[in-house]
């Protein structure tokens, strides 16, 4: 039987392959909560999640924010200026890092839904499809 185990170099690809999505994603929307990054990176496992965003935590590039919603608490996590940084600039399209006192209670959940229709859409291919129904003919 194989040992389903991978190598330590492409272990450690694919970690940073993960954290350079989930930065990538970052500057574009500036927070996310836990069930979008599962779904973001396709891990079904908590666990390990959540060790990838302390890592990147405990780095400087996300920072960690709990709010209070009448439904129940909810936690994100956000882009800092450090976590921009390690982005090339030309794929940087927010310049700004994520601020906790900007987020409204209203469109917390609406924002979170957006992300994961988007998530959805990109690894079903609709944004390609999405795309050309909106480019002239």
């Amino acid at each position: 039987m194989k040992n389903k185990l991978p190598l330590g170099t492409e272990a450690i690809k694919r970690g940073k392959e993960k954290e350079t999505t989930l930065l990538s994603f970052l500057n574009e929307e500036l927070f996310i909560d836990i069930k979008n990054v599962q779904l973001l990176l396709t891990i079904p496992d908590k666990s390990n999640t959540y060790k990838l965003l302390r890592k990147l935590i405990n780095q400087g590039y996300l920072v960690k924010h709990t709010i209070q919603l009448p439904t129940g608490k909810i936690t994100i996590w956000g882009i800092t200026q450090a976590g921009l940084q390690t982005l090339p600039i030309s794929t940087t399209i927010s310049p700004r890092p994520f601020e906790a006192s900007k987020i409204t209670f209203t469109s917390i959940n609406h924002r979170l839904m957006i992300q994961r229709t988007r998530i959805y859409a990109s690894k079903e291919k609709l944004d390609e499809l999405e795309s050309r129904r909106l480019s002239p003919i």
